[in-house]
């Protein structure tokens, strides 16, 4: 591939010979380049073509290129881009920018991603430009890979633009023709290094200066008041950052000595001590979370309230010391790897009425995953109400008892047990296992002997609240 511009290229044939008479005989000539190939033929000037043809070869090769472009057409592999551009001696450059990637070599770090973004807008403006002077725009791609990206471009950007085509073709740069009213653009004019998941990351926010780090704390002190004063009511338990626990009485007018109206908290403590905290420092007041029932207020100016602080974040660090403990110890046991996925797990899961969706997908592979790890599973499986858990939850239980193990369900109340026993009993219908409930609606002989059975090996699931 030559980097400059040609005026002639001459092509030679696969198997040239010196007697110019044998090879007319053997018919080997560029055409057949084409023969059992699955190649693209995207045609720019097809007349050109012709017309060269007739100049310098026989007929033979004119109607050839003819039957190779009907061939191609018929197999949806050519394009002629003789419908949207024609022979032009004042075309000129799209001029559509650069390829975005070469400006990490012009800017500092800090500038890049929002370069890229407003770059990228511009390109943008000026294909809406070029529409709105009714220009029809060729999207040229190189390959399969490079069409499937323009495609994906055009149906984010133009879903409705019918002037806008992707073509197969591979010109170096893109061509704006006046006369025509057409555009033909590259996919390295238009698709940027961060269009689908590719190129750098953002680069980190450096310390912004100083006008605009008070306009961010000014930013940061609003949301602050509108947080509090959307979690608090009148009457609710609060927690003021140097002072405790009070009782929030609402929002007031105070007069400042220099005769300045403002509005702030009203805050109650005990012994009906009030404070009043401007909205300015509203950050320093919080709703109350902890357990309910009438609650002793802190005294304004006492040392309590820093006391139960400081004994506050002792047990917190004691607690976390705890569960770092634990999940050190959980690391170091042995667990109970089960046995990979056979038919019948697959024949199991593929028996569900309905489509999973890509979360049940992700987290039946994942769950499985940690139980055919030798470690034990630590793992919280999280979701809305109607939203699949209950069959992961099934399917993994059924690669526990597929192994001989015994699986304990745990309900939350004894109505979602009894739902859990249902569905645990429908879906597991024509397999032998046996499937039994527990909780205060059975009978109390009927749970003897349920726990009986199940000490004794003759219940594989027990469902329970």
């Amino acid at each position: 591939r030559s980097v400059e511009i040609l005026t002639e290229c001459r092509v030679i044939p696969p198997h040239p010979s010196a007697d110019a008479e044998r090879a007319e005989d053997s018919g080997l000539d560029f055409f057949n380049f084409w023969e059992d190939r699955t190649w693209h033929l995207a045609t720019f000037f097809p007349e050109s073509c012709m017309e060269r043809l007739a100049l310098f070869a026989d007929s033979r090769q004119s109607d050839r290129f003819a039957a190779i472009r009907e061939m191609q057409f018929a197999r949806n592999c050519a394009v002629d881009l003789a419908d949207l551009v024609a022979p032009d001696a004042d075309s000129e450059p799209a001029g559509c920018f650069p390829p975005l990637a070469g400006l990490h070599r012009d800017l500092p770090p800090e500038l890049r991603y929002g370069a890229l973004e407003l770059l990228r807008e511009l390109q943008l403006d000026r294909i809406r430009h070029w529409l709105a002077e009714d220009c029809t725009i060729a999207l040229a791609a190189s390959g399969e890979e490079s069409m499937q990206r323009l495609i994906r471009w055009k149906m984010e950007f133009f879903p409705e633009e019918s002037r806008i085509k992707p073509v197969l073709a591979d010109p170096p740069w893109g061509v704006f023709l006046p006369e025509e009213r057409c555009v033909v653009l590259t996919e390295r004019e238009i698709l940027t290094v961060n269009a689908f998941g590719k190129g750098e990351a953002p680069a980190p926010v450096q310390e912004l200066p100083a006008k605009f780090t008070r306009f961010r704390n000014d930013h940061l002190r609003q949301l602050g008041e509108a947080k509090v004063l959307s979690e608090l009511n009148d009457g609710d338990y609060a927690v003021h950052l140097h002072h405790g626990i009070c009782i929030f009485r609402g929002l007031t007018e105070t007069v400042t000595p220099q005769g300045v109206r403002r509005e702030v908290l009203k805050l109650e403590f005990q012994d009906n001590a009030m404070l009043f905290v401007p909205l300015s420092q509203a950050g320093l007041v919080s709703r109350y979370l902890g357990a309910s029932g009438r609650l002793t207020l802190h005294k304004l100016s006492n040392s309590r309230w820093k006391r139960d602080r400081e004994k506050a974040e002792v047990a917190v660090r004691d607690y976390a010391a705890d569960m770092l403990r634990l999940q050190a110890v959980r690391a170091a046991s042995p667990g109970t790897p089960f046995p990979p996925d056979g038919a019948e797990q697959r024949l199991f899961e593929e028996s569900f009425p309905w489509q999973d969706t890509p979360d049940q997908k992700r987290s039946t592979r994942e769950i499985k995953e940690d139980m055919e790890n030798p470690r034990p599973m630590d793992r919280l499986l999280c979701g809305d109400v109607g939203y699949g858990k209950t069959e992961v939850a099934i399917r993994a239980a059924f690669k526990a008892v597929s192994a001989g193990k015994q699986v304990v369900v745990l309900a939350p109340t004894t109505v979602l047990a009894k739902q859990h026993y249902y569905t645990f009993r429908e879906r597991f219908a024509g397999y032998p296992y046996v499937i039994e409930e527990l909780s205060r609606l059975r009978t109390p002989s009927d749970q003897a002997k349920v726990i009986g059975h199940l000490a004794s090996g003759g219940v594989d699931i027990v469902i329970g609240w």
